[in-house]
């Protein structure tokens, strides 16, 4: 047989049902139907009711994201890749040019090696083939770079790699975040879904959605769910979230050969877990606290950052308290108090109306409108940085106007007027918005906002002020 790896490439998550934006706090719905009415006439009780599985899916993931170790690990990563992105936008006021002819070594060695981790700790991503069958797996041990002050200092990092019979060849897949968090999205969804009496086929039984579960039934062929989807919850307290929760998996394997319950080990789990959570939130706040620092001469970050970060703060405590209280509160039928614990963050209902202005109803769950305007600048701002970053890497070319890599992330729900005159530069190149706003001095978009943040500041720092 012919052993085959595959390579990573995940980059946001993406179904047929919903999609969630990794560190751009929003998500969306696809709701498969035509929008029959206007924005303002939709029936919106109805479509939270229609799409809620949905919705708990992608809620999930925003939790993940906000609320663990590794989720808020990857912030820090995104916020440094952003801050030497921003140094190659072009300076001058009329323009969203950017230009890495003269990128520095050390520059472009720290992105390399900090993207570089981040795919490492995300694993593989959607699959090819039916994965059901897992022959075995072993631990592979590969290098990442963490930030320590202003260098990277190298890590050693194990990854757990699954193989998997494919005809005549062997799969071989990397078992890192992507699967633990697609996993725990998928079967608490389920879990909801009957806590609400509805009714659902487990119609990705065989997909990335489901690695989690054929693998966890490998090891531990008699898991019970709530016990499978509680270690997997505990396991992303860990930077090396895919080996720790194998370790926990062959620690219960063992437990049970000697006569002791599922139950002993969740306790002992748990009480290790929150420990790490308890220890690690002056970490946390420290990195916000930089971040913070970055973001306070520039104004929509700053205020949309202020908010994240007492989200963030609040559900890290929340890990001390129960290292896994998702998992608890969904069993417990506790979902909406989970949604006050943890605020979910913007959303979008998509329809399949071809003609797209205006087509999608994006909902906000911010306290105020000019929350949610700077919130919504402050996505269109991580956009922007994308698409620098995607154009260093070389995969900007791969990408096409309608992609998310390149559409502005309001193009199907944004009335302004430059949306309206400007469909094409909107999909396919929103960042040029900023250069028209300019040049006819009419005021900035969300989008343009967002460009000019990563242009520069706009709060004069205090000594430019006496």
């Amino acid at each position: 047989m012919v052993t085959k790896r595959r390579k990573n490439q995940v980059r946001f998550r993406s179904t047929v049902f919903g999609e969630y934006m990794m560190d751009q706090y929003f998500f969306k719905v696809a709701t498969h139907e035509r929008k029959l009415v206007k924005l303002e006439d939709l029936d919106l009780r109805k479509l939270q009711h229609d799409h809620i599985v949905t919705i708990a899916h992608e809620y999930l993931h925003h939790l993940h994201e906000v609320s663990t170790h590794i989720g808020t690990f990857f912030l820090s990563y995104a916020v440094s890749i952003r801050a030497i992105l921003s140094r190659y936008a072009d300076k001058d006021l009329s323009t969203s040019d950017f230009n890495f002819s003269n990128i520095s070594l050390e520059d472009a060695t720290m992105i390399l090696r900090l993207s570089e981790t981040i795919n490492l700790l995300i694993g593989d991503a959607a699959l090819e083939t039916e994965v059901k069958n897992i022959l075995d797996y072993d631990v592979v041990e590969s290098t990442i770079f963490v930030p320590y002050g202003t260098t990277l200092v190298e890590r050693e990092h194990g990854t757990p790699e699954l193989r998997i019979a494919n005809g005549n060849e062997i799969l071989t897949l990397q078992f890192g975040k992507f699967y633990l968090y697609e996993g725990l999205a998928y079967e608490l969804e389920r879990v909801f879904a009957q806590t609400i009496g509805r009714k659902h086929d487990d119609e990705e039984n065989g997909t990335e959605y489901t690695v989690l579960r054929y693998f966890s039934m490998h090891i531990v062929p008699s898991i019970t769910r709530k016990t499978m989807l509680t270690l997997a919850s505990l396991s992303l307290a860990y930077v090396n979230c895919g080996v720790m929760y194998v370790s926990m998996l062959e620690r219960l394997a063992i437990e049970l050969r000697e006569g002791r319950s599922e139950a002993d080990l969740i306790r002992m789990v748990k009480a290790n877990v929150s420990q790490e959570y308890s220890e690690r939130e002056h970490i946390l706040e420290g990195v916000l606290k930089e971040i913070e620092d970055a973001f306070k001469w520039r104004s929509s970050l700053k205020i949309a950052l202020a908010d994240l970060k007492e989200n963030y703060i609040n559900a890290t405590r929340q890990r001390v308290i129960n290292p896994s209280f998702e998992v608890d509160m969904i069993y417990n039928g506790q979902f909406e108090d989970l949604l006050y614990l943890v605020p979910p963050c913007d959303f979008m209902y998509v329809f399949t109306n071809k003609a797209t202005f205006k087509r999608d109803f994006y909902g906000t769950t911010k306290t105020s409108a000019e929350l949610a305007i700077n919130h919504n600048i402050f996505i269109a701002n991580v956009h922007y940085a994308n698409t620098l970053f995607f154009k260093l890497s070389g995969e900007f070319d791969k990408f096409k106007p309608g992609d998310n890599e390149l559409t502005c992330p309001f193009f199907t729900s944004c009335d302004f007027q430059f949306r309206k005159d400007n469909p094409s530069i909107c999909s396919g190149s929103p960042w040029k918005i900023y250069d028209i706003a300019y040049a006819e001095g009419n005021g900035y978009c969300w989008y343009g906002n967002g460009v000019g943040l990563l242009k520069g500041i706009d709060i004069p720092p205090d000594d430019q002020l006496e």
